[in-house]
């Protein structure tokens, strides 16, 4: 058997639901799309054609280095209109699809088709830890290149996102497929059918209330932020509106450096570490970003009650702050409460 014939057994069963994630669940539609990409972009341009009785630890240390370097980096099609992804390497690429690769390979043992999974141990590239400072530097960044944008006539859904992602913490594609339908103003939560966890209910700040009640269109039906040119499907233009936004040329360098390589999802990580900062509890945060744990979390995650919004509003109003102390969005501003 090669690698390439695994991978395809192995998304067969995932899309099946047979393949569970960490917390004992199927995978997420979302998540089977990065699995995809990943193993189409990186794993089997690099290894599809190898034998599985053939790959070695060596294989796999060349594999994370090749993926480090960039040597699987390109620009393909898309398959959406107009579209095209922009393959990238590094070492958090390198890091992510060889734990992708791991898991294949865990499930090869499983099925019988080899003793040993060869990735076990490998060493692979460490997170780069960001400081309270830097994410204090990146929401100050974020709020002039969000403004600047606007100035630029960048798409209001964009910009929209992108302040709903650094309030909220949500994950970019929990906020891209966001429905109106999802979203309850009166009591201040969302109520997600479907996230990388399963079902999930959070608190919804008012500083994300206000991203809300500001777009065109609000308190409808269908995808909150909808396609621009096709109907009935979602914004699908974010990560290249997010490249623009970050290195715009309106920015000084000082805060494109901090924007640099940052993605979304670091938006969320930063919600965390401010949440933190502030004094917040392990499983209030979690119960804020939708975190799926087993203890307190898991067992109030489907309440959304006064004490767990006030910390919502209190950790938006504090994102806000750092970000200017303002949202602009649809030509309305917004003046959020400082938080002291």
């Amino acid at each position: 058997m090669t690698v390439a014939t695994l991978c395809a057994e192995y998304l067969s069963e995932a899309e099946a639901g047979r393949i569970l994630n960490r917390s004992g669940r199927p995978k997420a539609q979302s998540t089977l799309e990065t699995d995809r990409g990943r193993i189409r972009q990186h794993i089997l341009p690099l290894l599809g054609k190898k034998r599985l009785d053939e790959i070695t630890r060596q294989d796999i240390a060349q594999f994370i280095r090749n993926v480090e370097i960039g040597k699987t980096a390109r620009s393909e099609a898309s398959g959406k209109l107009r579209g095209r992804t922009v393959v990238t390497g590094g070492a958090g690429t390198a890091r992510r699809t060889a734990g992708l690769l791991s898991g294949i390979l865990t499930f090869a043992v499983e099925q019988g088709y080899i003793a040993t999974n060869v990735a076990h141990g490998v060493k692979r590239s460490s997170d780069k830890k960001r400081t309270l400072g830097d994410v204090t530097r990146l929401y100050a960044a974020l709020g002039r290149a969000l403004d600047a944008a606007e100035d630029c006539g960048e798409d209001w859904r964009a910009i929209a996102l992108v302040r709903l992602i650094a309030l909220t913490g949500m994950r970019r594609s929990e906020a891209v497929n966001l429905r109106w339908s999802e979203v309850h103003r009166s009591s201040g939560k969302l109520d997600l059918a479907s996230s990388k966890t399963g079902r999930s209910v959070r608190p919804l700040s008012r500083g994300a209330i206000d991203v809300l009640d500001d777009l065109p269109g609000a308190w409808g039906q269908g995808f909150v932020f909808p396609a621009p040119r096709i109907d009935g499907a979602a914004y699908a233009s974010l990560p290249n509106a997010w490249a623009r936004i970050t290195a715009s040329p309106e920015l000084d360098e000082q805060d494109r450096n901090s924007l640099a390589k940052t993605t979304p999802h670091h938006l969320r990580h930063a919600v965390a570490s401010t949440g933190h900062d502030m004094g917040l509890s392990v499983p209030t945060i979690g119960a804020i970003l939708g975190h799926a744990s087993s203890g307190v979390t898991a067992g109030y995650i489907h309440v959304v009650d006064h004490a767990l919004r006030s910390a919502a509003d209190r950790l938006g109003d504090a994102v806000a702050e750092a970000m200017g102390g303002r949202q602009r969005v649809a030509d309305k501003i917004v003046q959020f409460p400082q938080y002291q």
